[in-house]
């Protein structure tokens, strides 16, 4: 047999079951579509997992939804909670982070439960739009990391070019949702529920119904999804991570001369390097089990292997809750918010009536928040004097500039500049 003429995963169902007298029928009573629930007595339709394998899953997928949710979330609301947090590159993070807690809510359970029990208890409107959900995900986490990749790129490779203003970026996030939309409307579409009626009357299960040709339109659709979500944006994120690791490893700082500009030069590669490498590895390393595999068994059907399958799944819902996590963990930033709103939490929870001198001395330890106030203080008014200065330089009859403060203002710009050139760029 070619691979053209290789059954569809529903006539290898539809052959099984006709051994066993078995009868397939669609599911179309509005009874069935919105109340179908699972039969109360058992059956022996197919189940290859074990009870302790079961019980090993549940424990597993259950640490990792809770994980993810507690990431992501705590990612939206140090964004969302901190106005100075609300640059592109963390708005693009709050976004991923939300199309992680959608993945993990409408998703993730709804496809073990079919995995567990080798049927469909939820209906037919969650039959369409519990994989479409999914994909849809996936494709929003996936764009989102290939944008942030490309604005750190050009805002560290072409400092000089103009950054992307808050405006933009909330245009390329609707942009985002708008194509991850379309592009997982089949598995909105292509989907229906199949009743096993000689097992037992009420038992359906979920399957993919492809309009003919059949096997163009399978293929076609595995290979978009495997371009789309997998290959381009690992090929787009690596090249854009190199060239920004390759350019901060070769920057020479003014005044490099200096022992501890070079100590701190030498630190921000390390720190920047560490952070790029983890987040390529955690995509292409996640999800590139399940993509070869589901690649594999397309073209060879008896190779499939249900325990398998179940383990590459979990691996790759694993960058819902490490992804987050090496951007918070490996930003200064992120990681001190995330402390200061943990501490405000524990304050929230165990005390009825916090002392206010208590609350910002520990914001000042964990956090630094007294000293990043002072510095953002200090900067306003330096600006402030600066722009004073600058407006007296005017002449009120020629509009030229004196040369009588000249010294002056030079000094306040040197002194305004000097502070804001420590900055790690990575953190930009």
């Amino acid at each position: 047999m070619t691979k053209g003429d290789a059954p569809s995963l529903f006539d290898v169902l539809k052959e099984h079951l006709s051994k066993t007298n078995t009868t397939l029928r669609p599911v179309s009573t509005l009874n069935e579509i919105f109340n179908h629930e699972r039969p109360a007595t058992t059956y022996d339709f197919p189940s290859p997992y074990s009870s302790e394998c079961r019980v090993l899953f549940t424990i597993l997928y259950t640490l990792l939804t809770i994980i993810s949710l507690c990431g992501n979330s705590t990612v939206c609301y140090v964004v969302l909670r901190n106005k100075r947090m609300r640059t592109v590159t963390n708005f693009f993070l709050a976004n991923q982070a939300m199309s992680d807690v959608i993945m993990t809510f409408f998703n993730i359970p709804f496809i073990v439960t079919k995995e567990m029990t080798r049927s469909w208890p939820f209906g037919l409107v969650a039959c369409h739009f519990v994989d479409f959900i999914g994909v849809l995900s996936v494709y929003v986490s996936t764009f989102t990391l290939t944008a942030i990749a490309v604005d750190r790129h050009r805002v560290i490779v072409h400092p000089l070019k103009p950054r992307i203003t808050m405006a933009t970026a909330i245009l390329i996030t609707v942009f985002i949702w708008a194509l991850s939309v379309t592009l997982s409307l089949p598995y909105l579409i292509w989907k229906d529920l199949i009743g096993l009626s000689e097992v037992d009357p009420t038992l359906v299960v979920c399957f993919s119904t492809f309009p003919k040709p059949t096997e163009l339109y399978k293929h076609l659709l595995t290979y978009t999804t495997l371009l789309l979500q997998y290959v381009i944006p690992l090929v787009i994120i690596s090249t854009s991570y190199v060239s920004i690791g390759h350019k901060l490893w070769s920057r020479t700082a003014v005044g490099d001369v200096i022992e501890s500009q070079q100590a701190a030069n030498a630190r921000m590669k390390i720190r920047t390097t560490r952070m790029l490498v983890a987040v390529v590895a955690v995509f292409s390393i996640c999800w590139l089990p399940i993509h070869v595999y589901l690649l594999v068994t397309f073209y060879h059907n008896s190779w499939k292997h249900d325990f398998v399958y179940l383990c590459f799944h979990w691996f790759a819902m694993l960058s819902v809750c490490i992804s987050p996590i090496a951007f918070c963990l490996l930003n200064e930033n992120f990681r001190n918010d995330i402390k200061i709103a943990i501490g405000r939490l524990t304050t929230k929870l165990f005390r009825k009536t916090p002392d206010k001198v208590t609350r910002a001395n520990m914001e000042d330890g964990v956090g630094g928040t007294k000293s990043q106030d002072t510095f953002a203080n200090t900067m306003s008014k330096e600006i402030h004097t600066l722009s004073e200065d600058i407006a007296l330089t005017k002449s009120t009859t020629a509009g030229k500039y004196t040369t009588t403060p000249t010294t002056q203002v030079t000094g306040k710009i040197i002194k305004l500049v000097v502070p804001i050139a420590t900055i790690d760029v990575s953190e930009a």
